[in-house]
């Protein structure tokens, strides 16, 4: 898939929608921590401030996967790729000796 055709899918519309959320996270990382949702573990564990660094990470890593899916590395909505032939394609017979055109199998001199 080429670029514009991901942007108007429904994985490069969640991958921006994850964009800016991230982006909104960072932003108001202080009144998430302290309105919304104490993150009390972090604060405890690393200390005092510590829970809004954590939203910013958390918004950071948010970012970087929307922004994985929006482009297409990640699909996660598309699964028409695990019913190609790949799946279906029988192993082949895998000899356990190598061929040496004499016939037989190879052995160390």
């Amino acid at each position: 898939m080429n670029f514009f055709s991901n942007l108007f899918s429904f994985n490069g519309a969640l991958g921006l929608i994850g964009m800016v959320g991230g982006f909104f996270m960072i932003k108001e990382a202080y009144y998430l921590n302290h309105h919304i949702m104490f993150l009390g573990y972090f604060e405890k564990k690393f200390g005092p401030g510590n829970g809004t660094t954590a939203y910013k990470l958390i918004g950071l890593i948010l970012i970087v996967f929307s922004l994985f899916v929006f482009i297409g590395a990640i699909n996660l909505f598309d699964n028409s790729t695990l019913q190609g032939t790949e799946l279906n394609q029988t192993p082949t017979e895998i000899s356990p000796f190598p061929n040496n055109n004499t016939g037989g199998p190879r052995i160390a001199p």
